[in-house]
């Protein structure tokens, strides 16, 4: 391995690439002013002036250290500002010495590649400033030739930020699918094709996936139409291209949706997000129609009975308004149907003063569950 220069000896090279730099310059200039023709500057000159310019511009942080110890020769000043030195701590010393890498057998590994005609780019590191914070940068090197010399050439782009970034938007989605997934409602997520003609299934959570007897992964990706082909007449598909065209929400009343697969009742909220996907959350409301329809039955049942029972059978509120009245009551009180619902009769009106008070006590017991035989009134 060769001697270790000096520092002093590094400043002098340094010094000598600036006078050559400045001496490429004033040549460009004088070119451009037409007093030395073109050819005076070669090929060679020229592309140094410009990797040096290029070099002390960039903002990635760029360093030139020698071939054989890996020591300093030259930074740019990304890599001064970026890292909290100045140039004379880092001139002269090697990033093992500075302990600029967190993964010291990551970066001997780099330089023994390199020292073997590796190229080196696009590692993910963690380097130190001199403060001691860590950050994180993707790390580029390769063998160059400066002034008949083999140095190397390395470049970190630092990616902290968007790492920071990538991590709280990771946390972001961990949220939004915990919460996703563990939704009582159905909620569906669509993305408009074929100019929102028709939509692409994109989420599916697993409250839906147990209404619609569906797996999400068979069917994200798909067309609505394709998996529920009963969505136009649903009348969902137009509710899909209205809230897309307008950005905003549209509540759907409850409508019964049929393909030769499922059917149910369904109640949608519909709503655009900044993406331009539109989110559906939804509640399956087929037992709560299927609960109204044996009630109205029920109700149904008891009027018809009623009516063909021989005795007065009432039905009132908890406050006691009558809500019914069977005919033979009706003839017996001489009320009309319209009378008991409109007048708002109430059931101590049938029956005579003396009688109220144990009508109320039984009928409160009855409502707590304590079973009344029969009495007089």
């Amino acid at each position: 391995m060769s001697k270790k220069p000096s520092y002093q000896e590094l400043l002098y090279s340094q010094e000598k690439l600036k006078l050559k730099i400045r001496s490429l310059e004033k040549k460009l200039k004088d070119i451009n002013q037409g007093s030395v023709p073109p050819h005076d500057v070669s090929d060679e000159s020229y592309s140094a002036e410009l990797f040096y310019k290029a070099f002390h511009s960039n903002p990635a942080l760029m360093a030139i250290s020698d071939f054989h110890d890996a020591v300093y020769m030259d930074v740019n000043e990304a890599f001064l500002t970026n890292l909290g030195y100045n140039r004379k701590e880092i001139i002269g010393h090697t990033s093992t010495e500075l302990q600029l890498y967190v993964d010291l057998i990551q970066s001997d590994q780099f330089l023994s590649d390199l020292q073997k005609g590796r190229k080196v780019q696009d590692f993910e590191v963690r380097i130190k400033t001199k403060s001691g914070d860590t950050r994180i940068g993707m790390f580029s090197a390769e063998t160059i030739i400066l002034d008949g010399e083999p140095c190397l050439l390395t470049i970190i782009n630092d990616i902290t930020e968007r790492k920071k970034a990538e991590a709280v938007l990771r946390q972001a989605e961990s949220r939004y699918k915990l919460m996703f997934e563990n939704m009582s409602n159905c909620v569906a997520i669509y993305q408009a094709i074929e100019d929102g003609n028709d939509f692409k299934i994109l989420g599916f959570n697993a409250a839906a996936e147990k209404v619609e007897k569906l797996k999400s992964e068979k069917i994200v990706g798909k067309k609505i139409t394709e998996v529920f082909p009963g969505v136009e007449k649903f009348g969902f598909l137009d509710a899909l291209k209205r809230v897309y065209k307008s950005g905003g929400s549209e509540n759907l009343p409850i409508a019964f949706y049929k393909d030769n697969r499922i059917s149910g009742w369904r109640k949608n909220l519909l709503y655009k997000l900044p993406t331009d996907e539109i989110v559906s959350i939804y509640e399956d409301q087929t037992q709560h129609k299927l609960d109204e329809e044996n009630l109205r039955r029920s109700e149904e049942r008891f009027k018809e009975f009623a009516e063909i029972f021989p005795a007065i059978v009432c039905e009132a509120k908890i406050d006691g308004e009558l809500t019914y009245a069977n005919s033979y009551a009706l003839e017996s009180f001489r009320y009309t149907p319209e009378e008991v619902v409109k007048k708002g009769i109430k059931f101590d009106d049938l029956l005579a003063p003396d009688d109220h008070r144990i009508a109320r006590v039984n009928l409160l017991k009855q409502v707590r569950g304590v079973e009344i035989g029969a009495y007089e009134l």
